[in-house]
Order: C-alpha cells, then sequence, then structure tokens
C-alpha cells in the first residue's frame, strides 16, 4: 500500500530495504517506540543439541527476559 501511495507504515530499521528509490524513509525521532521479541522453539525434548545451545546463548544476552514464562497456542 506504501508504494501504492494509499498508505503509510512503521517498520524497525532492520526492515528497512537497502534500495528503495521510491519510497521515502524518516526516523521517528524522539519517539519511546518499544517493541518485543520473541523466540520461537520446537516443545521441551524436540530441540537438537544445537538449537539449545543457540537459545541458552539468546537467553543469557537477554537477561531481563530469560525468567518469562513461555507462551504457547
Amino acid at each position: 500500500m506504501v508504494r501504492s501511495g494509499a498508505g503509510v507504515t512503521i517498520l524497525p530499521a532492520l526492515a528497512v530495504p537497502p534500495d528503495a528509490p521510491d519510497l521515502a524513509f524518516l526516523p521517528l525521532k524522539g519517539s519511546a517506540v518499544r517493541r518485543e521479541v520473541w523466540m520461537a522453539l520446537p516443545p521441551a525434548g524436540e530441540v537438537a543439541p544445537a538449537v539449545e545451545a543457540l537459545a541458552d546463548a539468546i537467553r543469557r544476552a537477554a537477561p531481563a527476559t530469560s525468567g518469562q514464562t513461555a507462551w504457547t497456542k
């Protein structure tokens, strides 16, 4: 919709395409934007050792969230 001129969007800097000359990207200066990022894993007991090692590294890098209870559908 943005590209067609019928809308605007807010997106994280990581999602801004490196080459989009037909679009204008403006930073939201002074905003207190916050987002939650979730980690999706297979059920306990079905996680490969390499996946568990990566998940543990992510948990250590974000200790403020490591105590949260998993949400499952």
